[in-house]
């Protein structure tokens, strides 16, 4: 099976090319960043080669840098791409599309995104399933080292010094997914039958303090004191429902996210070999 992967060149992109790689599956990466061994670089995607399914990655991951103009040019380049005779398509769209997250959270849930990026995401997500494709909505992604500019970069940041850890708001709340049980999540629609919405998710949130107490334990500082910049009080708690992506895609995650965060933590702090 070929396949080719759009925006293969981020931490979601990497982990389903190795993840294919590994199950004997020829992946064909395509970014507009880079090239390499395992990747071709290409200034529209557009020209990416043929295969046998599509896995589009290549749109914004950073809700702040959507803004008005993006939803046209996204889902020109999706519906181009669509036309194409794929025999599945594998779209990657996000849970920020349900809006504000509350309670248990399934795909039967009417989408209540509001901002551009919700909107880039459902337009795509319609385009995808009129094609009879497979939509994953996406969770948090947890990536070691972490992407630049998330919570868990901030906290892993300040590990190594001293005095309180600061984190923006300590009772907000977050669904982490580790990178590789995304990549897994991306291989299982590939190579499944099934066709429709899906949650890829760990399942259940944690708070900000829960992450920055798991980080704080890993580094071996479990009382430094952990203070909010803007705000302490908590968020809703949720649930993403992931019954379906286990039923359906035969996917549940493998890895605690809880735990990978205290193990990078203990990572920093340990010795060199210098």
């Amino acid at each position: 099976m070929r396949v080719i992967v759009t925006g293969a060149s981020g931490i979601v992109g990497g982990s389903v090319l190795a993840t294919g790689r590994r199950a004997g599956h020829v992946m064909v990466g395509a970014s507009r960043s880079r090239a390499g061994a395992d990747m071709i670089k290409v200034g529209d995607y557009r020209d990416v080669p043929d295969g046998d399914v599509l896995v589009h990655l290549a749109q914004p991951a950073d809700r702040n840098s959507v803004d008005s103009a993006t939803p046209e040019a996204a889902l020109a380049l999706f519906e181009a791409l669509c036309a194409r005779p794929w025999r599945r398509i594998v779209y990657a769209s996000s849970t920020a599309v349900y809006g504000q997250l509350a309670g248990k959270i399934s795909e039967d849930r009417s989408p209540g995104g509001a901002d551009a990026y919700s909107q880039v995401k459902l337009a795509s997500e319609n385009v995808c399933l009129r094609r009879g494709g497979v939509v994953l909505r996406l969770s948090n992604v947890l990536s070691d080292p972490p992407a630049a500019n998330t919570v868990c970069s901030d906290i892993l940041g300040q590990i190594t010094r001293h005095g309180p850890l600061l984190v923006r708001s300590a009772g907000a709340q977050l669904d982490l997914l580790c990178a590789s049980d995304a990549g897994r999540g991306f291989v299982s629609a590939v190579v499944g039958e099934a066709v429709g919405v899906f949650n890829l998710a760990y399942g259940q949130s944690v708070s900000v303090r829960q992450v920055a107490q798991a980080a704080l334990a890993g580094a071996g500082r479990p009382d430094r004191q952990i203070l909010s910049r803007i705000d302490a009080s908590p968020s809703p708690e949720f649930s993403l429902d992931i019954s379906r992506s286990r039923h359906e895609l035969g996917w549940t995650p493998q890895i605690d996210p809880l735990t990978m965060i205290a193990a990078m933590a203990r990572q920093r702090i340990a010795p060199s070999d210098d």
